[in-house]
């Protein structure tokens, strides 16, 4: 096992390799506490980029950010060659638990050539809308397939299949900000992407540019003379993977999700 001294404590850890994610997570523990866990996700598939000396950085980063008893994720990025730590809610394994508990309720699962293209699909769709998707969806994808899965209508396909009519997220999100939903003072932010469909006009949107992924709801039916557009959208979840629990935990038609959403917005 991996072990470092860091002050008077040692800590141990471990590194996961996300292939298709293209991504490490390693994930640290105090030795005599593993309820103080650090864990680190960062680019590449490569277990020496998570060195002794990296380990004994990110401690002390997190230590200075006044980790102490609990679990503190972040993801390593680079940015104009200055390293940069952003902190997260979940860890790259959590989110495959998650996944794998969803690829189970719904008897769907990929092989190796099919999360191939799958991957091939979304590096695609992010280089053709400009945006990063969160992680949690690029593993649900890779794991349940091309789309049409989850509540109502449910996800938007990755690409099209001749089988099926239903509209690819990229359409969808060219569709949806091509729109014009907009006020003299607001308009729909280009980072949000609509991922799921519930039918007569209403939609499920993940904040690509928000590090966990909030989502939010997009119902069109609500805007009349008297409501701004902005009036017609708001949050549902903190993060993607809250949402997908939810789905997760409830039943198959998403009920729970649907009544949640008009609740909020003080609807139902």
């Amino acid at each position: 096992m991996n072990t470092i001294l860091i002050g008077q404590q040692h800590y141990h850890w471990e590194v996961k390799i996300f292939a298709w994610l293209d991504a490490i997570e390693c994930t640290i523990y105090n030795s005599v506490n593993a309820q103080q866990c650090l864990v680190i996700i960062q680019s590449g598939t490569d277990k020496l980029l998570s060195s002794p000396q990296k380990v004994k950085e990110w401690i002390n980063f997190a230590l200075n950010e006044n980790w102490h008893i609990e679990t503190r994720v972040y993801r390593l990025s680079e940015i104009n060659g200055q390293n940069r730590m952003v902190r997260l809610q979940n860890s790259l394994a959590e989110e495959a638990k998650v996944v794998a508990a969803l690829s189970k309720k719904f008897n769907r699962s990929t092989n190796g050539l099919e999360k191939s293209n799958l991957k091939y699909n979304l590096t695609n769709l992010e280089a053709k809308i400009g945006l990063t998707l969160p992680s949690v969806i690029k593993q649900l994808y890779l794991e349940l397939g091309n789309g049409d899965f989850g509540p109502d209508y449910g996800f938007f396909l990755l690409e099209e299949a001749a089988e099926n009519k239903k509209i690819t997220l990229g359409q969808a999100y060219k569709e949806l900000h091509q729109a014009k939903i907009k006020d003299w003072d607001w308009e729909l932010s280009k980072s949000l992407l609509p991922f799921l469909y519930w039918g007569a006009d209403i939609y499920s949107l993940v904040d690509c540019g928000d590090p966990n992924g909030a989502v939010y709801v997009l119902d069109k039916n609500l805007k009349d003379e008297n409501t701004t557009w902005q009036s017609c959208v708001w949050k549902h979840c903190g993060s993607i993977l809250d949402w997908l629990k939810k789905w997760s935990e409830g039943d198959v038609s998403g009920r729970s999700l649907w009544l949640e959403m008009y609740q909020l917005r003080g609807l139902l």
